[in-house]
């Protein structure tokens, strides 16, 4: 099934020349990709199909068009490689009896998954699903379309890497989402410079949520993970998944971002733990900032940092939110006269004459010179937590020398000299009672010496919804000056009244209906009112209460 109006399959911009789009340049008969729908595809005739973006081990995205909205969408299909291909038709997923079973479960995995991320529609800095259904003997899942690049580009074309300011400001939002995507039972096992993207607003938004099968190497479908920002548990069939999973990928693209590389692939740091910075990017970055990437970048997942939470803590170096960082001590460089000095000590002189030493004397001194040598570095080595000279001019290493879960003080050690930065300290504002939109937009609209970000929602039948229930640090309580103020703020009731919204069009009963918090579907029924209106509900009436993200179907009029 066709729309009347022409779009192109590349961008979903209208389509006013035969050959190419005038927006963006792509030719009319580039064909798809090989097993992809074809060009125009209508999903559950509404969802209109156009070119395949990306085919992963899960399966096929589509930038699309929502008919019935009128704006464009990212459609996801199930459509596992090595356990499925395309019917005759085009259409339908096929497999084979020896994988059906395997099949169906995957499918099964996925819907289950795409369900509960869709639940946490209001958190903006994740993928917002809307829609979930099976079609063709598969499934897929509808999120609105975002122009946007990847996180990995992003760096590219930024120089290379981030100052903290300018990562801080993209990063913890996502870290607050992840925080209440764990809180909910919902991981993600992804979290890498392909998964994390800038929008064209400058913010960072988390998608291409996955079932864990294709999360772990060795399983049945082709992996899907990236080097250096997967954890050492998924190279492995047995290691359970946990919220430290995720902490590992969100603290290497952070690491990224920052330094401009990536950690060795987490197999190869079992054999050699310690990080690479260069030293000029060293200078620039706080203590505490270093400490936690160590922290959340240790290689056995019982060691590192348990929790978003505790990561949040760390990166903040509130002392009302984490025990007191100490911080971080540099290895000192040893100058020419320190060395006279050592060799003085060993009480080694120079020869008064010019003149031949026997072959005993050259071998004593031989051997006094190795004697300080080896003193030397036994010293680095003890002192300084087992980072011995494995440095260039150009870089440092760190390790992270405590458990990232320990409550207690925790230390990085640095094998180049840092300068100390001086952090200015001042009493948290009290925002308790506010709404968090307006908080939001006066501080975009201003420079403040804070920074808001909302941890949950948390239901409540005495706050009005939208509005700061508490923060983290509370209101005078001493922060870091630019730091963070963590943020719980009001879901509005459980409980929900259904509004009247017959004889309303259904872009606009639908619009009223997510603003309320419900899942909204339709079916099309013949009536004497206008095609596109709104009938009544399946199942239910106007006025009954339902629980917060309760799934409504309405029934709309397909006309006489």
């Amino acid at each position: 099934m066709k729309t009347e109006e022409r779009r192109c399959m590349n961008c979903m911009e209208p389509l006013f020349e035969d050959h190419t789009c005038l927006k963006c340049g792509h030719l009319v008969d580039e064909p798809q990709l090989p097993l992809a729908l074809p060009y125009e595809t209508l999903l559950q005739g509404r969802y209109l199909v156009g070119r395949a973006k990306k085919y992963g081990s899960q399966g096929f995205t589509y930038i699309g068009y929502d008919i019935v909205l009128k704006n464009k969408i990212a459609i996801r299909e199930y459509f596992p490689k090595t356990l499925c291909q395309r019917d005759i038709n085009g259409l339908d997923s096929l497999t084979n009896q020896a994988c059906y079973d395997l099949y169906c479960d995957y499918m099964k995995q996925f819907l289950s998954y795409s369900r509960t991320v869709a639940h946490m529609r209001d958190l903006t800095a994740v993928d917002h699903i809307y829609d979930i259904f099976e079609e063709n003997g598969t499934a897929y899942t509808v999120s609105d379309w975002d122009e946007q690049v990847s996180l990995r580009y992003f760096i590219e074309k930024s120089g290379g890497n981030l100052d903290w300011n300018a990562a801080r400001k993209l990063f913890m939002p996502v870290l607050s989402a992840l925080s209440v995507l764990h809180e909910n039972g919902i991981g993600h096992y992804g979290i890498s410079l392909d998964s994390l993207s800038i929008m064209e607003n400058g913010k960072m938004k988390l998608g291409d949520f996955c079932i864990e099968a294709v999360r772990r190497e060795g399983g049945r479908l082709p992996v899907d993970l990236v080097d250096g920002c997967a954890a050492l548990e998924q190279y492995g069939q047995t290691e359970t998944f946990q919220e430290a999973t995720d902490v590992y990928g969100f603290t290497a693209s952070l690491f990224y971002s920052l330094t401009g590389t990536l950690p060795e692939k987490a197999i190869k740091r079992k054999e050699d733990a310690r990080l690479l910075i260069p030293t000029g990017i060293l200078k620039e970055l706080p203590p505490h900032v270093v400490t936690s990437l160590a922290n959340g970048l240790q290689v056995y997942p019982q060691k590192r940092t348990q929790t978003f939470e505790r990561l949040r803590a760390e990166l903040s170096a509130s002392p009302t939110i984490t025990a007191v960082i100490e911080e971080t001590q540099s290895i000192p460089k040893l100058t020419e006269d320190e060395l006279r000095k050592i060799k003085a000590s060993e009480h080694i002189k120079e020869p008064k004459e010019k003149k031949a030493l026997p072959v005993w004397g050259w071998i004593l001194i031989s051997s006094v010179v190795v004697l300080v040598i080896a003193l030397v570095v036994l010293f680095f080595f003890n002192f300084y937590g087992g980072v011995p000279f494995k440095q260039t001019r150009d870089e440092f290493i760190i390790t992270s020398s405590v458990e990232a879960d320990s409550a207690s003080s925790q230390e990085s050690v640095f094998s180049s000299p840092t300068s100390e930065i001086s952090e200015v300290r001042m009493a948290a504002p009290n925002l308790v009672g506010k709404n968090y939109s307006v908080v939001k937009a006066s501080s975009a609209q201003q420079v403040l010496d804070y920074e808001v970000i909302s941890s949950r929602y948390v239901f409540s039948d005495q706050i009005p919804e939208g509005n700061i229930i508490s923060q983290t640090p509370k209101a005078g309580e001493t922060m870091i000056k630019g730091g963070t103020i963590v943020v719980e703020i009001s879901q509005g009731p459980y409980k929900r009244i259904l509004p009247n919204v017959a004889g309303m069009s259904y872009e606009q009963a639908e619009k009223q209906l997510r603003a309320q918090g419900f899942d909204v579907s339709y079916i099309y029924q013949s009536d004497v009112l206008e095609s596109g209106y709104v009938i009544g509900y399946q199942d239910q009436s106007a006025g009954n209460e339902l629980q917060y993200g309760a799934h409504i179907v309405l029934i709309v009029s397909s006309g006489s």
